[in-house]
């Protein structure tokens, strides 16, 4: 699943599930649902997942803040110190708590954009810059989305989000549009 080979995994999941259909199996079945956005289906394999013993507490809760409903997905995480865990509070308008979580979460650049966006809304340009340059630093392509993604509208002409984003004159183009 993760290299986007859902109909590989889709084989191998039915492969597992005639062997034996345990709760991981089903839980499984739920994420392949959840890439393929069927929110209902993954719910249905969650849920059999759930009442054969399976902890799926976390996709639950992922699955809540597909769907909006960012009190349920807190209840599922708990006080997990998780991206997901962050997300949802900052979705539930909860900065502090979401910049709490953001700061014990798991270093990827995945986290390091949402500690930028986070520190965008607490409007925290030097803590938003410093998390930017780690994000791009760990993946290139949230360049591009930084540039583009209204969460830092409000810091497009400061000198913090220029010098995050090292190439200034695709910052500086995309505001001339």
């Amino acid at each position: 699943m993760k290299k986007g080979n859902l109909d590989d995994a889709k084989a191998w999941l039915d492969k597992a599930k005639g062997v034996n259909e345990t709760a991981e199996v089903q839980n499984n079945y739920g994420v392949l649902a959840i890439w393929n956005g069927d929110l209902v289906e993954a719910r249905g394999h969650y849920e059999a997942s759930q009442s054969n013993g399976g902890n799926v507490s976390n996709n639950l809760g992922i699955l809540h803040v597909r769907t909006g409903d960012y009190e349920t997905a807190l209840e599922y995480f708990g006080s997990d110190c998780s991206y997901n865990s962050a997300l949802a509070n900052l979705l539930n308008g909860d900065s502090e708590k979401a910049k709490t979580l953001g700061e014990c979460a798991e270093g990827t650049a995945a986290t390091s954009y949402l500690k930028a966006i986070i520190a965008a809304r607490m409007d925290d340009a030097t803590e938003m810059g410093k998390n930017l340059k780690s994000a791009v630093g760990g993946n290139a392509s949230y360049r591009k989305d930084a540039i583009t993604d209204l969460e830092f509208s409000n810091f497009w002409d400061s000198m913090d989000f220029k010098r995050s984003e090292e190439h200034t004159s695709e910052l500086q183009s995309h505001l001339n549009l």
